[in-house]
């Protein structure tokens, strides 16, 4: 792995660069995964043909082409399903869907207040199904969108 921003070679573990003291993925002049340079609205380095990560948005924002990438190490499916079966939407917040997830929470405690609580079920079970896949995209390197469903 190289820093994105000095392009300093760095363990996949490193949190932070020892050349540059930046974190590994904070800025977008280098590929991460071969040095090369590149631009910053760049998606796929034009060297090595691996996808550019960058860091992940700190906040709560609610733009839906806001794009979420795999953490490093990657974050556990089982875990997000796990949180997602005691609180719906909570799962999704652990894999960095932060709006998505408060929204379902939200909707889920709405939905059982108004059907006296037999509304939870379908949500509580596609909560955890959705934070299961969703889960298995980030581990396998892919990235998802904050809205994205399944």
């Amino acid at each position: 792995m190289f820093c994105r921003n000095c392009a300093s070679e760095l363990s996949e573990k490193a949190e932070v660069c020892m050349s540059c003291g930046l974190r590994p993925l904070s800025e977008s002049k280098y590929c991460q995964e071969c040095g090369a340079e590149t631009s910053e609205k760049q998606e796929i380095c034009v060297k090595c043909g691996c996808r550019v990560h960058k860091a992940a948005a700190t906040g709560f924002n609610i733009d839906s082409n806001e794009i979420i990438y795999p953490s490093n190490p990657p974050k556990s499916p089982a875990t997000a399903t796990l949180i997602s079966c005691f609180v719906p939407g909570v799962g999704q917040v652990y894999l960095g869907q932060t709006a998505k997830g408060l929204v379902c929470l939200a909707a889920t405690f709405a939905l059982s207040t108004f059907t006296a609580g037999i509304g939870y079920f379908p949500i509580w079970i596609a909560m955890m199904v959705d934070a299961n896949l969703i889960g298995k995209k980030l581990e396998r390197g892919q990235s998802v969108r904050q809205w994205e469903f399944f």
